[in-house]
């Protein structure tokens, strides 16, 4: 019997040799856009932020980096949140107002 999972509480189980491999197809899946100028292509970019002593885990002056991507035509901040409300609406007015899941992966039949 396989014990790799022993040390954290769950059960071996048999014939389960690790994590399984899952092979996404990049080229069948929609390219992120603008949701202002339908422009597909971003670059990466961060803000620095400054931690006061008082939010500090140590106490003392640090510093994060928030991590983002910016439109290379306007400009504007990509929130795939705000994207796949944008792809949904198009669905919904493509399909004739047909019933769309608020999932983002679609309709799971139910």
């Amino acid at each position: 019997m396989d014990n790799r999972n022993r040390g954290m509480g769950m059960p071996a189980i048999p014939g389960m040799g690790g994590p399984q491999q899952i092979r996404l197809d990049l080229a069948t899946m929609p390219d992120g856009c603008c949701v202002k100028c339908d422009n597909k292509e971003f670059i990466s970019t961060a803000n620095i932020k400054m931690i006061s002593p008082l939010q500090s885990p140590t106490g003392q002056w640090a510093h994060g980096v928030a991590q983002w991507w910016a439109c290379t035509r306007c400009g504007y901040k990509f929130d795939p949140n705000e994207w796949i409300e944008k792809t949904k609406k198009e669905e919904k007015e493509t399909l004739g107002n047909a019933k769309i899941a608020d999932s983002p992966i679609g309709d799971t039949g139910r």
